[in-house]
């Protein structure tokens, strides 16, 4: 089974969620800004992940998923969360199962795209260029 994690209506996950229907695939849709009626844990033991997410009624094995395409946006700007409080119990809410959603992703054995970990660097463009210099890739001068 394929998790796919984002927002259905952006392309690059829309795209990804057509194409795997039109293939028949098996796969679950978690919808990030639906997070108030999602929840998941996992623990791990002796090497193994195991765990539940329950995205409303629908409740799955988190070793069942052999797959995942993570496309969260940064939770903090939900439209869910506009006006809420820094503090509020829906904000810490929403916080702890993307905390807790992105570890397992980390962790996981499932084949996951856009791991977190991995693109780190993304948010300095200036690390990534010295990245790509210690490569001994040429850049052509301004």
């Amino acid at each position: 089974m394929i998790l796919l994690c984002g927002i259905p209506s952006e392309t690059p996950l829309r795209m990804v969620t057509d194409r795997l229907e039109h293939r028949g695939a098996n796969f679950v849709l978690l919808n990030q800004r639906n997070f108030a009626g999602c929840s998941i844990e996992f623990e791990v033991n002796r090497g193994a992940v195991t765990g539940e997410l329950r995205i409303g009624d629908a409740t799955y094995m988190l070793e069942d998923f052999r797959a995942a395409y993570s496309r969260l946006m940064d939770d903090r700007c939900l439209p869910e969360l506009a006006g809420e409080p820094e503090d509020s119990p829906l904000r810490i809410r929403c916080r702890a199962f993307h905390d807790t959603l992105t570890r397992w992703l980390e962790i996981s054995s499932a084949r996951v795209v856009n791991r977190c970990g991995p693109m780190a660097s993304n948010g300095s463009k200036p690390y990534q260029i010295q990245l790509i210099r210690d490569q001994v890739f040429w850049f052509p001068r301004r």
